[in-house]
């Protein structure tokens, strides 16, 4: 009997490191790729491409953005249908028309917690957080009187990036809208 509760102990013991292994695992999954010397160089390589494109896009720098993007990429972004294939041009024909016809119109991307997955040496998926401040006069359909709208929007983003002859290159921006606050103030006389 008391063989039996021994090994009945040490199989408990077995299952629990084997589970806290699998809980360790799952726990870098949610990390990353671990940054080794190795991939130190692309994953700064991405964060920076990752950064100058939404620089861009705060900057109305059209030339820039497209310059950071593949011919075409995999976007929710311009549909109401869920995910779609897009080309670069007609995703930043749409980006500059936020800007036309406006008064003024200021928009600031705050991006963080770059997660980078290497599915190989040539491509990756990056996830991260991040926040949009929005100053628009007029208002358009926020303010009938032509108001501003000032709006908060926190988002979560998967990008997809891949290596090419000119560098680390966007080919999938999905965008998840977690929460906004939308303000009208009304035109002041």
């Amino acid at each position: 009997m008391k063989n039996a509760i021994t090994t009945l102990a040490a199989s408990a013991v077995a299952i629990a490191l084997m589970l806290g292994t699998k809980a360790q695992a799952e726990e870098l999954s949610r990390a990353g790729t671990p940054i080794t010397a190795e991939n130190i160089v692309d994953v700064l390589d991405i964060q920076r491409v990752l950064d100058a494109q939404v620089d861009a896009f705060d900057n109305q720098d059209w030339e820039l953005a497209r310059s950071l993007m593949t011919e075409e990429f995999f976007t929710t972004m311009r549909s109401q249908n869920g995910p779609h294939t897009l080309s670069s041009d007609a995703f930043l024909e749409g980006a500059a028309d936020y800007y036309d016809g406006v008064d003024h119109f200021l928009t600031h991307h705050t991006n963080s917690g770059y997660r980078v997955f290497f599915h190989d040496k040539d491509s990756a998926t990056i996830f991260a957080r991040g926040v949009i401040i929005v100053n628009r006069t007029p208002a358009g359909e926020h303010a009938a009187d032509g108001g501003s709208v000032r709006m908060e929007r926190w988002n979560s983003y998967e990008y997809g990036v891949e290596r090419t002859d000119e560098g680390w290159k966007i080919n999938k921006i999905l965008i998840t809208y977690n929460s906004d606050d939308i303000r009208s103030d009304p035109k002041v006389q």
